[in-house]
């Protein structure tokens, strides 16, 4: 069922088995998971069907530390949250990113990849992804080149992009958990506050904030926090009526270990060999698309004591092209809206009929995707951030117009990524010029120094960390089952509880976590 909170003017206190706060990709998730499972289940999410400019200021936040991009760039607060825009590309982790690694300190996750492996799947076939390797075995079933580098330093993997019908999750599951008789969804339901008793010490209501100025309280028996990694530390640190520090922090680690991964353009392709670009090039299969990557080792990460990186080729055109106009028209449709070509957008198409056909083919067909005529190719490289207990979001003095604090945001980048940047960088450039040659443009100038690197580097819209995993209480804010350490009946469902980013896009990693975290609650309902 599906409701829009504001105009149904809901005045009685609402009750669920399960409340899940957050109807974006991990909401969404948890709530198909749960259907049908003979429990009352209610979404409540604080944005509309759509985006709207009004409700993406409720993201306002000071940044303090190094500059931050994803709080408002990188989230969408509505149904379906990032899966609005996102490029639906997923990747799992590597089985060594889930271990102590003792060259990154506070690394380390409760749970293996051994635990994870049967979620993946099935996150994969939620999203209608196949199941092809995500390794060099690819090869066997689609025609990758993948060249030789060094096997002691690199590893290549290949992510895949969802299909563009698929990667909007309410245009996905949504039609579902509207006909559901046990799943309620609503939106326009902003929260505010979560309740703690004293006693019990578990949460007892969710305040839901009106336009009016009014509340309306929301009682379940378990409650799944799934607003993201920024506004899930906000609203527990907001909640602070019972406990002065906020819901689950009684050791200070809400908001704390705020990571994201670091991109940086490595190298410009000025005349590289064709070996080297076919390698580097995604393919289409099905509509799927497999991007290949260049990754760090895990044992070249402890030879060298750094953390995970990894290189991808990306390429820039102009604004007007055949391929910006296929993307664009693509994105639409992704989001529901009117897609067919605008007439700049057709101009365009016409005006590069040939490339345009071979874009088109790739797509329907299967195929190398071709670059734009005239574009410039790069090297792209990301690096993972190694937790850090002073990179932190934290509540601000200012308040929103629902009467919610403001995030302070203080992200700090540190010497760590610059050496593991450094390191990965001149090892990709001796192994290209061992393997192909070519002209390439290494920008090394802009890693002698923390101070010029900062200046070239950006996040990637990959929060993750302010609730971190730990089995302890001390080290972390959710244990091993997602459940908040001190609170029994509040769990949270997304990549704040990630104590590392590892070498992979984060999403299916989350979604993975989400449909295990989906099975306990479900079993605890069977549980006499």
């Amino acid at each position: 069922m599906l409701t829009d909170f504001a105009a149904a003017g809901l005045d009685a206190r609402l009750q669920f088995d399960v409340c899940i706060i957050g109807g974006g990709i991990a909401g969404l998730t948890l709530a198909h998971a749960l259907a049908g499972k003979a429990l009352s289940v209610g979404v409540l999410e604080a944005g509309g069907r759509g985006l709207s400019e009004a409700s993406q200021l409720f993201f306002d936040a000071d940044v303090v530390g190094a500059p931050y991009a994803g709080h408002v760039q990188g989230r969408f607060r509505a149904l379906g949250g990032s899966s609005l825009k996102w490029g639906a590309q997923l990747l799992p982790l590597h089985p060594e990113d889930f271990d102590v690694r003792e060259h990154v300190p506070h690394s380390g996750w409760p749970v293996g990849y051994e635990v994870l492996q049967p979620y993946y799947r099935r996150a994969l076939a939620l999203l209608h992804v196949d199941a092809l390797p995500f390794d060099r075995t690819l090869a066997r079933h689609l025609p990758m080149e993948p060249l030789a580098f060094d096997e002691s330093a690199f590893a290549w993997r290949y992510s895949k992009w969802a299909r563009f019908r698929h990667r909007n999750v309410w245009e996905l599951l949504g039609p579902a958990l509207s006909r559901s008789t046990d799943v309620h969804v609503f939106y326009h339901a902003p929260v505010v506050r979560l309740r703690l008793d004293r006693d019990s010490g578990c949460v007892t209501g969710a305040a839901v904030a009106r336009a009016d100025g009014r509340r309306v309280e929301v009682s379940a028996r378990t409650f799944v926090l799934c607003l993201g990694t920024l506004e899930t530390a906000r609203l527990m640190l907001a909640s602070n009526d019972v406990a002065a520090a906020g819901l689950g922090n009684e050791h200070d680690n809400v908001g704390r270990y705020f990571h994201d991964h670091l991109s940086f353009r490595a190298a410009q392709l000025v005349r590289a060999a064709p070996a080297l670009l076919r390698a580097f090039s995604p393919r289409f299969s099905r509509q799927v698309m497999h991007y290949p990557r260049l990754e760090l080792t895990p044992a070249a990460q402890a030879r060298y004591g750094c953390s995970a990186a990894f290189a991808h080729l990306q390429f820039e055109h102009g604004a007007r092209s055949a391929f910006t106009a296929m993307r664009s028209v693509l994105r639409r449709l992704q989001q529901r809206e009117w897609f067919l070509p605008r007439l700049g957008e057709t101009v365009d198409i016409v005006t590069d009929l040939p490339y345009f056909f071979r874009l088109a083919a790739s797509f329907a067909c299967g195929g190398r995707v071709p670059v734009p005529p005239g574009a410039d190719r790069y090297f792209q490289v990301d690096v993972e951030q190694a937790p850090n207990r002073d990179s932190r979001v934290l509540l601000g003095d200012q308040v929103d117009r629902l009467g919610m604090p403001r995030l302070r945001i203080d992200w700090r980048i540190t010497e760590r990524e610059l050496r593991t940047a450094a390191v990965f960088v001149q090892r990709l450039a001796e192994e290209c010029g061992r393997l192909a040659g070519g002209a390439i443009d290494w920008r090394s100038r802009e890693l002698e120094t923390l101070e010029v690197w900062r200046g070239h580097v950006h996040d990637t819209y990959h929060q993750a960390g302010t609730t971190r995993m730990a089995d302890s209480p001390a080290q972390g804010v959710v244990d091993r089952h997602l459940q908040v350490h001190g609170v029994p009946n509040v769990y949270v469902a997304g990549c704040s509880v990630f104590p590392t980013g590892g070498s992979a896009n984060p999403t299916l990693t989350m979604m993975a976590l989400t449909l295990r975290l989906a099975d306990r609650l479900s079993a605890a309902k069977r549980t006499p």
